[in-house]
């Protein structure tokens, strides 16, 4: 006579239990793992954003110190950015007295109109700003 110990149950999970699980925790994995590098993407744009807004605050800087020049076809300010990033000067404008500000310089009134750029080299992020040069 055999004996059976109660509450004791000897099946085991089935290859179809299995697989199931397997397949559950394979696509909570993947999307997890999607988050993360989603994560990952957005936190190293942002960091390259703000670090090109930093760059060009400084590059602005650097430029409005350099020395103003008539009719000026470009300016060279003394700046490095950090690496990862250029910063260049994209357009210089002229005030026409009392008008607009135009691309070509016929008079030069003493007031400038500087298109700034700062961008990282990979592309990723790119911040313009302008400012007002004057005569002093």
């Amino acid at each position: 006579m055999t004996r059976r110990r109660a509450g004791r149950d000897e099946r085991g999970t089935t290859l179809v239990e299995v697989l199931v699980a397997v397949a559950i925790m394979g696509v909570a994995f993947t999307s997890i793992l999607g988050g993360i590098a989603t994560s990952i993407m957005a936190s190293d744009m942002q960091r390259k954003e703000a670090t090109a807004e930093t760059v060009l605050r400084s590059y602005s800087e650097a430029v409005r110190l350099t020395a103003y020049s008539s009719c000026a076809a470009a300016y060279s300010a003394v700046y490095s950015p950090p690496s990862g990033f250029e910063t260049r000067v994209l357009s210089i404008e002229y005030w026409e007295s009392g008008t607009t500000f135009q691309p070509t310089c016929a008079a030069d009134t003493g007031l400038q109109r500087l298109t700034l750029e700062a961008r990282s080299t990979d592309g990723k992020a790119s911040e313009t700003v302008q400012i007002l040069k004057r005569r002093e």
